[in-house]
């Protein structure tokens, strides 16, 4: 099976692509004893007055619809679920049970279009605003999606 994995891109090793079936592991609590978040930081030297662009943001399951009430504006709802996923995706899981609820729980991003694939947004957390902001670009190669 590793050789299979290796042979298809997938795995832990640097240029490795993270196989989604086990997208769940990466929200287990004990991750963080292995991989520490402030080990990394400090690794890479991210200092105090760095700007970090974070892709592959994790593994929660969303929606996306228009605003309520906020023109040209949309709503990422993680408290309402898609109804089907593609198959090698792991299981949809309700994002207000769990692990999931430290990140997900009673989220919503909402997002503005700044120009052609990039966007800007801020959170809500059961409708109180979060001192929080992001950019989400989303890259096309050769007329594909990356």
């Amino acid at each position: 099976m590793a050789d299979s994995r290796r042979a298809s891109g997938f795995g832990l090793e640097r240029g490795k692509v993270f196989p989604a079936a086990h997208a769940r592991s990466l929200l287990n609590p004990l991750r963080k004893l292995v991989q520490s978040p402030e080990r990394t930081v400090a690794a890479i030297r991210i200092g105090p007055a760095d700007r970090v662009l974070e892709l592959g943001c994790g593994p929660g399951y969303f929606t996306m619809l228009p605003a309520p009430g906020r023109a040209k504006e949309l709503v990422v709802d993680y408290t309402k679920l898609p109804t089907s996923k593609p198959d090698s995706w792991p299981a949809i899981a309700p994002n207000d049970k769990g692990t999931h609820t430290l990140v997900y729980g009673y989220l919503n991003d909402f997002c503005r279009r700044v120009s052609d694939g990039v966007f800007i947004g801020s959170a809500e957390r059961k409708g109180k605003y979060l001192d929080i902001y992001f950019t989400v670009a989303i890259i096309f190669l050769s007329g594909k999606l990356l």
